[in-house]
């Protein structure tokens, strides 16, 4: 017959491995909601919003498809709140939108 009852110091290991695995857990849902809530999207955050490539991004902001960035410090960032509202409206091209916005 077995004992199934643990010695204390493995007891221990557990409750460390079970509150390292609540700490990650934790900090993995912190780091998601931050994303959430951002306001600004870099260009791959952008990418991955949208659900196309980086690549696709720079072409249709090329063509001048979508909305155009904000420059902060040398940084393209678009707006989660006007990304959202231009795909609600239809997707139209940068001119159209411009328009639309004004």
């Amino acid at each position: 017959m077995t004992n199934n009852t643990l010695k204390p110091n493995e007891q221990l290991v557990i409750n460390s491995n079970l509150e390292d695995f609540a700490n990650m857990i934790s900090e993995a849902f912190e780091s998601t909601l931050k994303k959430q809530n951002k306001l600004l999207l870099t260009q791959k955050e952008t990418a991955e919003f949208l659900g196309i490539s980086e690549s696709t991004l720079k072409s249709l902001r090329s063509m001048g498809k979508i909305p155009a960035p904000i420059t902060i410090c040398r940084r393209n960032l678009w707006s989660k709140e006007e990304l959202i509202a231009w795909v609600n409206a239809g997707c139209p091209n940068k001119y159209d939108w411009e328009d639309l916005t004004a």
